[in-house]
């Protein structure tokens, strides 16, 4: 005790000095475990954006339109120089699971990559937070939009829509299109194969689709009823060539105007939306 009042000062000196090194040191420590979550969802959408690339060079290039039917081609085929950009690396557990049989030309909302195991925390609020993981879509955009353990759902779903490539059975798909309980990517693909077969009846269950909350169900719609309707189909393709998503905007040009494919301007939002505007008017 006669230590600690001799030397009282000189004790709290030191004890100040541990606070200001401790405090510190477990506040960054907290942060730089936060900055290396954030870099780890940067790494893994780089590179699905990079797979996203190979992916699109595939199919110009020698898939005359078509994806390759798995990953490891890409690796083959000098598309990509690093069989490790293949497997997630967020997690011990995680992974890509990719979905063969799509082309370029095919609705821009099925999936051609899921993140399975959902490896990267997404904040919901100041006091929730979930696991969820990222998606490359067929319109080459990539999303942190899986929560954990839907995965499954999605990569089905995905699945359906593709085996509809196969169906010739125009009364089915219209059937499809009918029911409440299809998800978005089903009913996008069967408009899709509609289009595909030139399908020209039940019209009135073709127009219903415009006006779906699926941004993606109601473009496929416009573009089925493009021949027959222009007038109802306008605004949805308008409003397609002000999307961001450049693909979105080409796959929407290239199929009502291939003539003029061309004419670039589709691959500015605003300039594509006046080229349609002209070319509507001139072929009117």
């Amino acid at each position: 005790m006669q230590f600690i009042k001799q030397n009282k000062f000189k004790i709290f000196i030191v004890f100040f000095i541990l606070l200001a090194v401790v405090i510190p040191a477990s506040f960054f420590a907290k942060e730089s475990e936060e900055v290396q979550l954030e870099r780890q969802k940067h790494l893994c959408w780089f590179a699905l954006k990079r797979i996203g690339v190979a992916l699109l060079q595939y199919a110009e290039k020698e898939g005359q339109g078509a994806f390759p039917p798995d990953l490891e081609t890409l690796i083959q085929k000098k598309y990509l120089d690093d069989a490790a950009i293949l497997h997630c690396k967020a997690m011990p557990d995680a992974g890509y699971t990719y979905i063969p049989g799509l082309r370029l030309d095919m609705p821009g909302n099925i999936p051609l990559i899921v993140e399975t195991n959902a490896p990267h925390w997404v904040m919901l609020s100041a006091s929730s937070k979930e696991r969820r993981g990222f998606v490359l879509f067929s319109d080459f955009s990539v999303f942190l939009a899986i929560p954990r353990r839907q995965e499954k759902r999605v990569i089905q779903e995905a699945k359906e829509a593709v085996a509809l490539t196969q169906s010739n059975d125009t009364s089915k798909l219209v059937q499809i299109l009918q029911m409440s309980s299809t998800n978005e990517r089903v009913k996008a693909m069967a408009l899709w194969k509609l289009r595909a077969l030139n399908h020209t009846g039940d019209w009135n269950v073709i127009v219903g689709c415009l006006s779906s909350r699926s941004g993606e169900v109601s473009r496929q719609a416009a573009l089925l009823l493009w021949q027959k309707d222009r007038q109802q189909s306008l605004p949805t393709i308008q409003r397609a060539m002000l999307q961001d998503n450049y693909f979105i905007r080409k796959n929407t040009w290239a199929t009502i105007f291939p003539e003029y494919i061309h004419d670039i301007r589709f691959i500015s939002p605003d300039l594509g939306h006046q080229a349609l505007l002209e070319y509507v008017k001139r072929t009117k």
